[in-house]
Formats: structure tokens, C-alpha cells, sequence
């Protein structure tokens, strides 16, 4: 009688710890790319930027909204697609 399955061996694949490089690598883009917008924000904080240069409380306001903006469009920030030289 004939069998009408395959019968090679299944081979399993190894589960892998932590995230994938991929993941990995789009969230080290999106978090560069929300330290960017947040420069002035974190070099207010570092006493780098005056006080008298920005109004107390928005940087910290506008560091919140740029990343609430932000996530919902984390494939763009977190894409290598804008890069120079990409496909050269």
C-alpha cells in the first residue's frame, strides 16, 4: 500500500532568546530617532541649555506628544529605508 504523506523527518527550529536582530535594530532606529526630537528636552535637563532660553514644564510636554505622534508611525522612525546610500 501506498502512503500519501510526506515522510521526511520534521526538523525543529531552535526558539531564540530575546528579541530578533531585526526587532532589535528597529527599536535602537525609533529610540535615536525619539532622542533627536528630544535633544533640547534632554540637554535642558543636563543644564547644557539655559533656563531662560525655554518655558519650564513644555520641553518635558513636548518630549511626551512628539513620542505620542511618534508610535503610531514606528515602522517609518523605525525603518533603514531614509538612509544614504541605501540600495547604491
Amino acid at each position: 500500500m501506498r502512503s500519501e504523506h510526506d515522510t521526511k523527518p520534521v526538523r525543529a527550529t531552535p526558539a531564540r532568546h530575546g528579541p530578533s536582530p531585526r526587532i532589535a535594530s528597529q527599536l535602537a532606529r525609533f529610540g535615536l530617532h525619539v532622542a533627536q526630537v528630544c535633544a533640547v528636552i534632554l540637554g535642558y535637563l543636563m543644564g547644557r541649555v539655559p533656563t531662560r532660553e525655554l518655558v519650564p514644564g513644555v520641553c518635558g510636554l513636548a518630549c511626551v506628544a512628539m513620542v505620542a505622534v511618534m508610535l503610531p508611525r514606528f515602522g517609518m522612525y523605525a525603518s533603514d529605508a531614509g538612509r544614504h546610500g541605501h540600495g547604491q
